[in-house]
């Protein structure tokens, strides 16, 4: 899934990691996320910083998503609630740059 993303994909039950090689590393973390939830986002962003893939990551909490963070959505609305949770599947993957935290696979 190209960007720019879709605000939709958003839920509000989750916690996400955006990151694209060379570019910021974002975690969305949702309002009614569990804290389990959103320790594996944080965990997968410290990974791909120890692997060199990002400097640093910025935070980005639902409802108060910076600009930079909202240029990578299409027609983003500043306070809307998510449309749908997100379901165990989904159109985007770490090809698009989209990882959600969920599903991210521990290392052996």
């Amino acid at each position: 899934m190209p960007r720019p993303f879709r605000q939709e994909g958003l839920g509000a039950a989750d916690a996400a990691v955006l990151h694209w090689p060379g570019e910021q590393l974002w975690v969305w973390t949702g309002n009614a996320a569990p804290p389990e939830r959103k320790a594996r986002a944080w965990a997968l962003a410290a990974q791909l910083q120890a692997a060199g893939e990002a400097a640093g990551a910025e935070h980005a909490p639902q409802h108060g998503e910076p600009p930079l963070f909202r240029m990578h959505f299409q027609h983003w609305q500043v306070g809307a609630p998510p449309a749908r949770p997100w379901p165990g599947g989904g159109p985007a993957g770490p090809e698009a740059g989209l990882l959600r935290a969920r599903s991210v696979p521990r290392r052996a």
